[in-house]
């Protein structure tokens, strides 16, 4: 796909000669992914895959939809909170949930309000495309803990803003805890980052479905370093990661001291950074 510098899904078959010129539901998001990496202008030439309601809403057996607004790091206030309760109210959704990922999911939805609704939340809807960073979940200390949980609160706020709208190989699942009493949830995260005295672990490939805790990829010293080398670390899976390959999975291919070597040199964090930051941008003028 490269080497040709394809620049439809059309071409591609052609080339490979698919029997079924088609294709089917896993190489067609496939070989829209690799696309869309390999050509900064090919989100402008996706309207026959997705729309805006189809990124942006899950559609139900009834034919109504779910929505869910944009909830930074899971951290809201009072006037958001009366926002989503006002547009819940004028448009006659009564059933409304809270997620196991901390946010609040709008059930029922008729079609004909999705725009409306999208234009009325503050901070607008939560994209919903099938493969992409799912949330970062934020855990406090339970029971008699009284570490601080103010810094991991500011930490997922800020990354939920740099990842949002990112496509990525496979879904990405992050964690954040505030303090270093708590284990399972951040280790067996895609991403997990826990605070300690002197900043943050960042752990890297556990997964809770295979109960596989990630390896202690790097520690920061602040919520800025961590935020670059977590970004940095995406960056670099999204362009060298296989689709449908998890985070996991990826680094055992890759070795994860080559991706240590990679990212510990400043230059290689620089460019994953503005590559990252110009695919967010990208993303959201699309939605736009």
């Amino acid at each position: 796909m490269q080497q040709y510098q394809f620049e439809t899904v059309q071409q591609v078959r052609e080339m490979l000669k698919f029997k079924d010129m088609k294709g089917c539901s896993l190489c067609e998001g496939g070989l829209h992914y690799y696309l869309n990496m390999m050509n900064p202008h090919y989100e402008n030439n996706r309207h026959s895959l997705f729309t805006t309601e189809n990124e942006q809403a899950v559609l139900l057996h009834d034919g109504t939809y779910a929505v869910v607004p944009q909830i930074h790091g899971g951290l809201t206030n009072v006037q958001e909170l009366r926002n989503i309760a006002n547009v819940a109210e004028r448009y006659n959704i009564s059933n409304i949930r809270l997620t196991s990922d901390q946010r609040i999911q709008l059930i029922g939805v008729k079609k004909e309000y999705l725009s409306l609704i999208s234009e009325e939340i503050d901070r607008g809807l939560q994209q919903l495309y099938e493969r992409t960073v799912k949330n970062v979940s934020v855990y406090i200390g339970k029971g008699t803990c009284i570490c601080q949980y103010e810094p991991a609160l500011a930490l997922s706020n800020e990354l939920d803003k740099q990842l949002e709208y990112v496509k990525t190989p496979c879904d990405i699942k992050i964690s954040i805890a505030s303090c270093f009493h708590i284990t399972e949830d951040v280790t067996t995260s895609d991403i997990g980052l826990r605070r300690i005295d002197r900043g943050w672990e960042i752990y890297a490939g556990g997964s809770s479905t295979e109960a596989r805790s990630g390896e202690l990829f790097y520690v920061a010293e602040t919520n800025e370093e961590a935020i670059e080398i977590s970004c940095s670390l995406i960056q670099y899976y999204r362009e060298t990661g296989n689709y449908l390959e998890a985070v996991g999975s990826w680094i055992e291919r890759v070795g994860i001291v080559h991706v240590r070597e990679v990212l510990f040199e400043a230059d290689n964090r620089e460019y994953l950074m503005k590559q990252l930051s110009s695919e967010r941008s990208r993303a959201i003028t699309y939605l736009l």
